[in-house]
């Protein structure tokens, strides 16, 4: 058991000051009488605050072990005489507070002498039990900040239960030196999100917290704004902290601190004798931090990964880090990319920047360069915490293609870590994908319950709500969304879809526009939705504009395969509207430009739509072959691009058998479904083919300018008419040509529509 250091010292509480070298006690200065034994059990308590004292302990250390039957008349009068000095009581306590049978405890806060560097426990990594600082000189202070770390416990913390939340306040840099701006604070985040007992308020809560507080965003969580921030929260506690500087050692302190009273739970203090050694001294602090908040022994000791091997080594590797993660969750990847890169620069070790770097490529449709990133962070995932090694290995098998591997990952990070929302999301993401609307919408709600100001939960939500045809809640989630994050790109694209998938024009138009002004990320993601809206109307040569301009974007932001994937899904609508020699050129400028495999994908796709069934198959086995794990890969795309090379043939058979494995694994794909409509058509399985091109209106508010929506129209119908139901073929035709009145006049389906129509009458 540790005990207050024998040097002299005083220690302070509320209007008292304690001297232990010369036993006095004084109130505002004034020296008052206080006897011996009163005084023994003052010190006694003072070294041990917020813990129980028991009475046991105080015969032993008093009176000694032969005095029992003196002893107890003996305490309870020392007890009394000090509740006299300090103006305290038994029934009311600040000061010292009874514990029935068992002992006594000092409860109220301790408060050392002036700014000085308390005294370090008699061994390395020892916990000291005081509020009492001593005045030392600046030699002695160096051998001070020599010991690794020395703590403080001032009450006992609060009990913190699931549903508490931790607010991190920005820790105070005394060194003068920028590198420790921002970034322990985000190395402190990392080491305290370790732990799957603590829950640190997000920096999306904490962005909408302040805007409520009449404060702008960016405004730095002092003490007293965290203090105020945290009971907005309604959180029990904050955590401050500070670095300051010896020379070349840098003295770091952590501290608890109730956000009610604003009462320091417990401190600790710790050094590092250089800079390089800081983040680990750190990680050292936030550890036994930890342990004080009431999480288990067991779960610190399982779930805590020195900080210089959970993140790195480097400060500053770690502070781009910092500002790409700023960045990416504002949905600004293309300078999240640029940053995360840096950081890469710096550390090549890095793991957990290659992972988001990872991830942001992803998110902008670079998937080799994503599947590169997310395979250097997997190699490297032992360098990390056990939190994002699952986050590493789930982007890594989800990313990959590797559907049932990145979902089974998901789910053991969901359970591992219950109240962190990246798995709910990604599964939300996935069962999208799949077309599981249902499974989607769970953990989608769930993500969103768990933090209702983390921005990038709503958009998961708001797509298994269009998914289900539930298009008021989506419209409601989006609402609540811009409550939280008012300019966001994303948000004003799926309202723009959803009001566009709803004929109301004018709103899409306007939410297009705000979206589009937020710089280039905006120009670039609205620039390809725009392209998509020309094709829904058949306006071929406006798409094209729009698919160049989106390869100027991506060249400017060195995003090759983006250019490519222009190119390719350009080349598919070309095949689609008929033109098969400028689609083939098209596709071949594709494969030039980016042989990645939904490129490829495309491409061949493309090629098959345009009668060129030989060379899109074998484009399309050289892709299955370089990736036989990947789900979509093997069950999606082989089989849709080997369908319809075989109805090229006249095989409707074999092309629906494919086809049935493809919609299995993608049922929500509407390209599966316009090849499985066609399939049907040309097998005279009119009903089932209206079927699918039914389905592909149900979707439309997922993907609300999907070109095929409108040709989907085009083929209902030529189903109604094969059916002999003049009136819905005529209506069908009617809507088609309606959407299509500024179309391209020379595009060969179009053409043909015109003319089927025509023979209706």
């Amino acid at each position: 058991m540790n005990r207050i250091a024998t040097e002299p010292g005083v220690a302070r509480f509320g209007v008292f000051e304690v001297d232990l070298h010369t036993g006095e006690l004084r109130k505002k200065g004034q020296r008052l009488r206080i006897p011996g034994q009163s005084f023994q059990v003052l010190k006694l308590l003072l070294e041990r605050p917020g813990e129980l004292v028991s009475r046991d302990e105080l015969r032993e250390k008093i009176w000694g072990s032969d005095t029992f039957v003196d002893f107890e008349h003996g305490l309870n009068a020392a007890v009394n005489r000090l509740r006299e000095a300090l103006g305290d009581s038994a029934d009311s306590p600040r000061f010292v507070e009874t514990l029935p049978r068992r002992g006594y405890r000092f409860i109220a806060p301790l408060q050392g002498v002036g700014e000085s560097v308390p005294e370090p426990a008699p061994t390395i990594g020892a916990t000291i039990h005081l509020g009492i600082f001593w005045k030392v000189t600046l030699a002695a202070a160096i051998a001070v900040v020599a010991l690794a770390a020395a703590g403080y416990k001032y009450l006992q913390p609060p009990k913190l239960n699931e549903k508490d939340t931790v607010v991190l306040a920005d820790l105070a840099n005394q060194t003068g030196d920028p590198i420790f701006d921002d970034t322990l604070k985000t190395a402190l985040d990392i080491s305290l999100r370790q732990s799957p007992f603590l829950d640190v308020l997000s920096d999306q809560k904490v962005g909408e917290l302040l805007q409520l507080m009449t404060r702008p965003a960016g405004t730095k969580l002092t003490p007293n704004v965290a203090r105020e921030l945290c009971q907005r929260a309604g959180s029990k506690v904050y955590v401050a902290g500070s670095i300051s500087s010896l020379g070349s050692v840098y003295v770091l302190e952590l501290k608890a601190v109730n956000c009610g009273n604003g009462n320091t739970f417990v401190a600790e203090q710790t050094a590092a004798m250089a800079k390089e050694k800081v983040l680990d001294a750190l990680g050292n602090a936030a550890s036994k931090l930890r342990r004080e908040l009431g999480e288990s022994v067991g779960t610190v000791q399982k779930y805590d990964v020195p900080l210089s091997e959970a993140t790195t080594s480097s400060l500053a590797a770690l502070k781009a880090l910092s500002l790409g993660d700023g960045k990416h969750a504002a949905g600004e990847e293309l300078e999240a990319i640029g940053l995360y890169q840096h950081a890469i620069e710096l550390d090549r070790n890095f793991a957990l920047a290659y992972a988001r770097l990872g991830t942001s490529y992803s998110n902008r449709g670079e998937t080799v360069l994503a599947e590169q990133n997310q395979e250097k962070a997997f190699e490297l995932r032992e360098r990390t915490s056990e939190r994002e090694k699952l986050y590493i290995t789930a982007h890594y098998y989800a990313d990959r293609g590797q559907l049932d591997k990145g979902i089974a990952a998901y789910k053991l990070y969901k359970q591992s870590y219950p109240r962190d929302l990246v798995p709910y999301n990604n599964l939300a993401n996935i069962y999208t994908v799949v077309g599981q609307f249902e499974s989607a919408l769970e953990n989608a709600r769930q993500a969103v319950a768990l933090d209702t100001g983390r921005i990038e939960s709503y958009g998961p939500l708001v797509t298994a709500y269009t998914g289900l045809n539930r298009i008021d809640e989506a419209r409601a989630t989006i609402n609540e969304a811009f409550k939280h994050s008012p300019n966001n790109l994303n948000l004003h694209m799926m309202l723009a879809g959803i009001a566009f998938s709803q004929n109301d024009f004018a709103v899409a138009e306007e939410e297009l526009e705000r979206a589009q002004a937020s710089g280039d990320e905006g120009e670039y993601m609205v620039a390809g939705l725009r392209a998509d809206l020309a094709l829904y109307h058949g306006e071929l040569r406006r798409g094209q504009a729009y698919f160049h301009k989106m390869a100027v974007l991506a060249q400017k932001a060195n995003l090759k395969e983006g250019i490519a994937g222009g190119l390719a899904r350009q080349a598919v609508y070309e095949a689609i509207f008929g033109l098969r020699q400028l689609a083939i050129k098209t596709a071949n400028d594709a494969l030039r430009e980016s042989d990645a495999w939904e490129v490829a994908g495309h491409v061949a796709l493309a090629l098959v739509l345009a009668g060129q069934s030989a060379r899109g198959q074998q484009i399309t086995d050289r892709l299955t072959a370089s990736r036989p794990y990947d789900t979509f890969a093997q069950n999606v795309f082989a089989p849709l691009n080997n369908a319809l090379a075989a109805l090229n043939r006249g095989d409707t058979a074999r092309a629906t058998d494919m086809l049935n494995t493809a919609s299995f694994y993608a049922p929500a794909d509407t390209t599966v479904l316009y090849a499985r409509g066609i399939t049907y058509l040309r097998a005279g399985q009119t009903e089932d083919a209206v079927q699918s091109f039914r389905k592909i209106l149900d979707l439309r508010a997922v993907d609300a300018f999907d070109p095929l929506a409108s040709l989907a129209y085009l083929r209902l119908a030529q189903a109604y008419a094969s059916q002999g139901d003049l009136p819905h073929a005529q209506l069908a035709y009617q809507y088609f040509l309606t959407l299509w009145k500024d179309a391209d006049p020379d595009i060969p389906i179009l053409m043909q529509a015109k003319a089927q129509y025509a023979k209706l009458h």
